[in-house]
């Protein structure tokens, strides 16, 4: 905690950062209520509604590759801004379009899909400007205090969007959404502070993303982390559609045990964020990142054999956990990797990556679930995990990059 505060207080780009990321998400949680609820009560179909957190995804993995090279090409803190007030823009036309009565589910869509090209520009700008400006020894601390950020954020948000939608109505929390974007804008202007940016080259953008691609596949280990991310990915995305099933076949009625469910992943994620400078400590990056894969397997363990509502509670708390640990130990070994002229399109892709899991994991769990039970798709996870953690010992977790200077390097 105190390495957190001193880089906190220190490192103004990375206040702004993380600043700015704090009231984007809590708008993104905002807005999440509130469309999902109004979309059910405009098109009252499942289905629909579901299908706006799907358009939302493809921006991401369609334009990964040209985000992740317009941010290479051209990053600044105008490329921040200017994505910011993009988003601003086009969600205030919703609460708009509402009050003039003139609102579809077709707008909504659009709107989505627009917002998520701006969003992944964001991200990817986002992510790949911390390790530009602060210490590879302080990674860990950076990614983690930001995860934990995140996720209290998240919580905090999609509490506080259920009571001001269920008192003021889905309008005035879409309103705080476009806000958080402004608001957020004006935390990233000139975020760079005395740092000189990046020089900006006269190349061509397309060609500037074929060669990140080119670029990962030269680095095994990049490889290695992008796929083990999706398989993370295809496992843990359905948990939402795991806890009203197992409510459902358990005939849980109680507020308390359908609360503690849904809080117990995200506060696990919270503990492991909080905890990784730890453990980033003690473990190597390769067996810290093995054994946060092997919780995930217990968790899903106990899933598989125990029917005990407070057992399920505490596995989805130990996948919560980790997952965080996962995550940010694959986010900081990325970033440690990656060549700097090329992290915009490293870290663009490997968001693309992991998002094509959403729809797979949706789609696959979603069947099995219904045709064979949710044992067998816990089962699935068992053995999916199993065999990662069995194969990724015998990764090689060393490479040798070139410098600037041309010198090489061990990671």
């Amino acid at each position: 905690m105190n390495k957190f505060i001193e880089l906190y207080s220190k490192n103004l780009t990375y206040r702004k950062l993380y600043l700015a990321n704090l009231v984007s998400r809590l708008g993104d949680m905002l807005e999440i209520v509130a469309i999902t609820i109004f979309m059910y009560k405009l098109t009252n179909s499942a289905l629909l509604t579901g299908l706006t957190m799907v358009i939302s995804v493809i921006p991401n993995i369609l334009f990964a590759p040209i985000a992740g090279a317009l941010v290479d090409h051209y990053i600044n803190y105008r490329l921040l801004c200017w994505t910011s007030i993009g988003r601003c823009i086009l969600v205030l036309w919703v609460p708009i379009a509402i009050y003039l009565d003139i609102i579809t589910f077709w707008q909504i869509y659009i709107i989505g899909f627009c917002v998520s090209i701006f969003e992944t520009i964001f991200t990817s700008a986002h992510n790949t400007i911390i390790p530009l400006f602060i210490a590879e020894e302080d990674l860990g601390t950076a990614f983690s205090f930001l995860k934990s950020g995140t996720d209290s954020i998240q919580i905090i948000g999609l509490m506080l969007g259920g009571i001001i939608v269920s008192v003021l109505g889905p309008s005035i929390s879409i309103i705080l959404d476009s806000l958080s974007f402004f608001i957020t804008a004006l935390i990233l202007i000139n975020v760079f502070g005395k740092v000189k940016e990046i020089e900006k080259r006269d190349r061509n953008i397309f060609k500037e993303s074929m060669e990140g691609l080119f670029y990962i596949k030269q680095i095994s280990l990049l490889m290695i982390l992008f796929f083990t991310g999706f398989i993370i990915n295809i496992t843990i995305v359905p948990i939402n559609l795991y806890i009203p099933v197992i409510l459902n076949e358990n005939n849980v009625v109680s507020g308390f045990l359908s609360g503690l469910l849904f809080a117990s992943a995200p506060t696990g994620m919270f503990i492991g964020s909080i905890s990784f400078p730890y453990f980033e400590k003690s473990i190597n990056d390769k067996n810290r990142f093995i054994l946060s894969i092997l919780f995930m397997l217990i968790g899903f363990v106990i899933l598989y054999i125990y029917s005990f509502m407070y057992l399920y509670s505490i596995a989805f708390l130990i996948i919560g956990f980790a997952i965080s640990i996962s995550f940010i130990t694959a986010m900081v070994k990325i970033q440690i990797l990656t060549d700097r002229d090329f992290l915009g399109r490293v870290n663009a892709l490997n968001t693309a990556v992991s998002l094509i899991g959403v729809p797979i994991a949706y789609l696959i769990a979603g069947t099995m679930i219904d045709f064979n039970g949710l044992k067998m798709w816990f089962l699935g996870s068992i053995i999916l995990l199993s065999l990662t953690v069995i194969v990724l010992p015998f990764t090689n977790w060393r490479i040798i990059k070139e410098t600037n200077n041309d010198e090489n390097c061990n990671y």
